[in-house]
């Protein structure tokens, strides 16, 4: 066929996720499951040209070879509360306890953080995610040894709540055709702007949803793994990496958007005094016929620090500000960041 002379469209592709047992080793499972609904994907396979600048009687390059391969690239997709949840619990690791709510079949998870990134869920544990990807109808490509660098959930006005995951793997390869039949997703919107609310309070032990409620416009929460990609998780005799380990401190960040009508963030700011805040996402849908709970995700930071707290007059209008801070880890927890999500799923 000519090159060019055929089309595929965005429309039609899908993107599913599946834990590995074993690190590198795809687990197949991603192209006939864990689908979920997506704005856009950046995964590819990058392979590293080096030229060999021999003396050859020209000043042409006469070899060249194929070295590191690295596997990378975004995910970005609207939050939802079943779909998707393995890249929160791959960001986060750690043992991820869940609790059942009476008899109406909705489950609570709570997902801890752990340094080794390799979370375990219902006693099994995984090292790493296979993604497949279907782009149009029918170019297929698999991608294992994932690790999650990075997330990013951000919520803005009017809009649904944003996922956006930078991620890391070992290798890549062609797959059989996932059908166009093959894609299900959960029922139920992903969470949007009216879902969210934020709360602050002195300590994590003061948080509590019925006070301490900020009104803010918008937020953007950040947790980075800083996971070392280099030579140093590299060994000679294969061009892909041998483990993805995290490759020094985490850095988690919220930046939180809002009017400037009171000088209390700007006072902890300049005295160095930290904040607890939760960040609740709740779509108010029962789960179940007779149940009592709902679709809720909730994110706990014990120790926040303002980094910055002063806003400029820039025009007539209202005064606006985004206000950065540091979350660090909290001796009453012992974490800096919790995560619990409560849906009609056995397992996350």
């Amino acid at each position: 066929m000519t090159i060019g002379a055929d089309a595929r469209l965005g429309y039609d592709s899908a993107l599913g996720i599946a834990d590995e047992s074993t690190y590198g080793t795809a687990n197949t499972s991603a192209a006939l499951g864990g689908f979920i609904k997506f704005n856009s994907e950046g995964l590819k396979e990058n392979i590293t040209e080096v030229l060999i600048p021999t003396i050859n009687t020209t000043r042409a390059y006469i070899d060249r070879f194929q070295a590191n391969v690295e596997v990378s690239g975004p995910v970005e997709y609207p939050l939802h509360h079943t779909d998707g949840l393995k890249f929160i619990k791959h960001v986060m690791g750690g043992t991820i306890t869940t609790a059942t709510n009476g008899v109406n079949l909705s489950y609570t998870h709570n997902i801890i953080p752990d340094d080794n990134l390799t979370p375990i869920a219902n006693i099994v544990t995984a090292t790493s995610l296979t993604i497949a990807v279907r782009r149009g109808s029918d170019q297929n490509r698999q991608y294992a040894g994932i690790k999650v660098n990075q997330m990013t959930i951000s919520g803005k006005i009017g809009q649904t709540v944003q996922c956006t995951v930078d991620l890391i793997g070992q290798k890549s390869a062609t797959i059989a055709t996932i059908s166009a039949n093959s894609p299900t997703f959960t029922a139920g919107l992903p969470f949007t702007f009216k879902d969210v609310h934020f709360y602050e309070a002195a300590s994590i032990g003061a948080l509590t949803t019925t006070s301490g409620e900020q009104m803010i416009t918008g937020f953007d929460l950040v947790v980075n793994n800083n996971i070392a990609a280099g030579d140093e998780v590299r060994r000679l005799g294969t061009n892909t990496v041998a483990l993805l380990p995290p490759g020094g401190m985490k850095d988690i960040t919220l930046n939180v958007m809002q009017r400037n009508d009171t000088t209390t963030a700007l006072n902890n700011f300049l005295n160095g005094t930290p904040s607890a805040i939760l960040i609740v996402m709740d779509n108010g849908v029962t789960i179940g016929a007779a149940g009592s709970s709902t679709y809720s995700m909730r994110i706990e930071l014990p120790k926040c620090y303002y980094n910055e707290n002063e806003s400029n007059v820039g025009g007539a209008g209202i005064l606006t500000k985004t206000i950065p801070l540091r979350c660090i880890s909290d001796s009453t927890t012992g974490n800096d960041i919790t995560i619990r999500i409560t849906n009609n799923s056995v397992t996350i």
